[in-house]
């Protein structure tokens, strides 16, 4: 009965809270599962395990997965596909959105935010503004590169970083990323690798195999770091491991060129399309 009962209310509040029919509510598990591990909510970021949670909860028609593989085209530069992603499903996140569900008002200001900067620029940053203003720490990243890229707002690098640091502060993988590399790069603040090791180092500690990557080239270059050649390479290769397709291109190019590794004649195709070569 105990079960039943548990069983009913967690039915009840997927339907209720994210906003779903019945044929939504386990895609919707998966998406809030994903989320939480790429972003490392849930501990230990797991970016190959997100992914697959992502595509998942995408072919079940969840529109904010499909969302997500929008963006994912976007990145790669496939952006005419990606705005015809989103297009199909953009109705029914504004039709959520009406119902003041943060998840469809995010899901809409990050897809604008991407894929429509310029036409609507403004009214995802307002949106954005709505979903951050009672949200945690943990969930400032959302609204602070809105404000480093001045997305429907002016380029306001200063609180960029103040809310990347209250959402790195917290535990958010990704604003954790977003502070190293503006310490790498020097924006917003002066340019440090030592600082941008430090978050590197951290990112990586937790599992976050993009932040691997960028702290192999550290090694690699000697930049905050005393150089190393042997380290470099090891933490390429579990980049690589960890799913990044920059660790696996980078892992795949020392092989195959003798960088930091000798060469080998055979080829060994770490990323799927074999970008390294």
């Amino acid at each position: 009965m105990k079960y039943k009962i548990k069983n009913f209310f967690l039915t009840l509040f997927c339907s209720t809270f994210c906003g779903f029919s019945q044929n939504y509510q386990n895609s919707g598990v998966l998406y809030t599962e994903a989320r939480n591990l790429s972003s490392g909510l849930a501990g230990p970021v797991q970016e190959t395990k997100a992914k697959e949670l992502y595509r998942k909860a995408a072919r079940m028609g969840d529109p904010r997965a499909l969302a997500w593989e929008a963006w994912q085209a976007h990145f790669q530069g496939q952006t005419n596909e990606a705005k015809a992603t989103f297009l199909k499903i953009e109705t029914k996140l504004e039709e959520m959105a009406k119902n003041n569900l943060p998840e469809a008002k995010r899901t809409l200001a990050t897809s604008w935010g991407i894929l429509f900067p310029k036409e609507k620029g403004a009214e995802a940053f307002r949106f954005m503004q709505e979903v951050s203003a009672g949200a945690s720490h943990f969930e400032q990243y959302d609204l602070a590169w809105f404000y480093e890229l001045g997305i429907g707002t002016k380029v306001d690098l200063p609180r960029a970083l103040e809310l990347y640091r209250k959402s790195a502060e917290a535990g958010n993988a990704y604003g954790i990323d977003a502070m190293a590399l503006l310490f790498e790069q020097g924006k917003g603040v002066p340019k440090d690798a030592t600082e941008a090791v430090r978050w590197y180092t951290r990112a990586a500690e937790r599992g976050d195999g993009w932040a691997m990557n960028r702290l192999a080239s550290c090694y690699e270059n000697g930049a905050g770091v005393e150089k190393s050649e042997e380290r470099a390479f090891d933490t390429y290769r579990k980049s690589a491991e960890l799913g990044d397709e920059w660790g696996q291109n980078n892992v795949g190019n020392c092989y195959y060129h003798g960088r930091l590794h000798e060469r080998f004649d055979s080829i060994f195709c770490w990323s799927v399309d074999c970008r390294w070569l």
